[in-house]
């Protein structure tokens, strides 16, 4: 079985609110034995059993009763990527629901979303997929409270819940959750869910565009295949093909996976193989496919591909294919091989 994993965006957004509630960075850090750097770069994500963990430090050294609350109203588009913008992209509100529904992998896979129609109203509801531990009430407020805001900033219009419903019990403060839900709250209900008027699945998206749309589902689409490749050399090869032409590190990598660099050597050597394999077979066949463009130089190939000096790929492309790029080049495009 798979361990879930949450993206480092949505962990960052956790550790800022921490921040901003006054915890310090270095103390929430030891707390969950987690380090700084795991949680940096634009692209990666922390194992979901973790990041419960940096939740429970974060609501604990807070001490605030609506970390939250706090959490959710600080996510931006850029903390949810690609699925924003796919988001954003739609042509109505239910569109852009459809999207998060299906690419709410890549932010976690700690949770799902249903949009469930009821004639006059509908609702989306929000599942959690726990692991071994529970999530906290922090954790579920935040999840709705950033689906009101971003459904806000999409339709450009203050969106109006009917209600909205949560299965933990009532907190000892609820004024703050009606100030920002702006709707009754239930507490002790059957499912966590946004109940909305229909009318509101029909509001048109200001930044709607098909063709631009096309683009960032095809790329979130991309990032979902990453995640399901079956094992390490697999995920590290869809990345990689993804990429378009790669010039990370084996520590960017590890990020992308939500591995430690020990646990990705370690994974790489139980299938038989090396980070610097995989890479050195990627550039092989992008070398490759980039040869076929003769508006391309070589020196500039060599360079899109990860090598600092036209020499040094001159020599790794001697080894992959057993001729210099300039003649495989001609031979691609027909030339006879001279001597």
């Amino acid at each position: 079985m798979s361990v879930k994993r949450v993206s480092i965006a949505w962990v960052r957004a956790i550790v800022a609110t921490a921040e901003a509630c006054g915890v310090d960075r270095a103390k929430l850090f030891d707390a969950v034995q987690l380090a700084p750097e795991t949680i940096e770069g634009a692209l990666g994500f922390v194992p979901l059993a973790k990041t419960v963990e940096i939740w429970s430090a974060a609501e604990k050294l807070s001490g605030d009763p609506h970390f939250g609350l706090k959490m959710g109203a600080r996510v931006r588009p850029g903390y949810l990527s690609i699925v924003a913008y796919a988001m954003m992209s739609c042509g109505n509100f239910t569109e852009a629901l459809l999207q998060a529904q299906r690419y709410q992998r890549l932010i976690s896979e700690g949770g799902k979303l249903e949009l469930r129609l009821e004639e006059p109203l509908a609702s989306i509801v929000y599942w959690p997929q726990t692991d071994e531990l529970a999530f906290s009430r922090h954790q579920i407020e935040a999840v709705l409270v950033v689906i009101i805001g971003f459904g806000r900033w999409l339709v450009s219009q203050e969106l109006s819940p009917v209600e909205v419903r949560f299965t933990h019990p009532e907190p000892a403060e609820t004024a703050e959750h009606r100030r920002v839900f702006g709707c009754p709250v239930v507490f002790g209900a059957t499912e966590n869910s946004i109940v909305l008027d229909r009318s509101w699945l029909e509001k048109p998206l200001p930044e709607s565009d098909p063709q631009l749309h096309r683009t960032h589902a095809a790329q979130a689409d991309r990032r979902l295949s990453e995640m399901d490749a079956q094992n390490v050399p697999e995920q590290i090869a869809a990345i990689l093909e993804g990429s378009g032409h790669f010039h990370g590190t084996r520590d960017h990598m590890a990020h992308r996976l939500g591995l430690s660099r020990r646990t990705l050597q370690r994974r790489l050597a139980e299938t038989g193989t090396t980070f610097r394999v995989l890479v050195d077979a990627y550039r092989h066949r992008a070398a490759a496919a980039l040869l076929a463009d003769p508006e391309i130089s070589i020196s500039e190939v060599g360079f899109l591909i990860g090598f600092a000096e036209p020499s040094t790929f001159y020599r790794a492309f001697k080894r992959w294919e057993g001729i210099p790029p300039a003649q495989y080049r001609r031979e691609r495009a027909g030339t006879p091989r001279g001597d």
